[in-house]
């Protein structure tokens, strides 16, 4: 399966599994807090850290799934287990077969980006006034 295949395969598989989730009416599985919240306090410090596609911007949601399957370029993956999860709740690690992904591919454009270019941090004292 070519990469573009690949990636049209997890759209399909993901829009299915936010319809399925909306009709009928089931909730995703639990996340830590604030897992996707825009500029969410990281920790104790003046750090800030949010998740978005260094392509398009787009935010995945709590319920977003990627799946561990075989991909082309850039990732070059044979083989993959079939696991769907939100690779962000695990820092690109699939739970299913352990493999941990490098790239992560973009739900809203289809673009491959490095898995750790999607995490943003920034000090929130970063552009205030001293």
């Amino acid at each position: 399966m070519t990469g573009a295949a690949a990636a049209a395969t997890g759209r399909m598989v993901y829009m299915g599994t936010v319809s399925h989730e909306a009709f009928q009416g089931g909730t995703p599985p639990s996340l830590p807090p604030g897992m996707f919240d825009v500029g969410r306090q990281h920790d104790e410090s003046t750090r800030k850290e949010r998740i978005r596609c260094p392509a398009c911007q787009w935010q995945p949601a709590a319920a977003s799934r990627w799946f561990c399957q075989e991909t082309g370029a850039p990732e070059h993956f044979t083989g993959g287990c079939g696991e769907g999860w939100n690779t962000f709740t695990t820092r690109g690690r699939c739970p299913g077969c352990q493999y941990q992904w490098r790239w992560t591919a973009c739900l809203k454009c289809d673009t491959w980006s490095l898995h750790d270019a999607w995490y943003e941090s920034e000090d929130a004292d970063a552009g205030r006034p001293a």
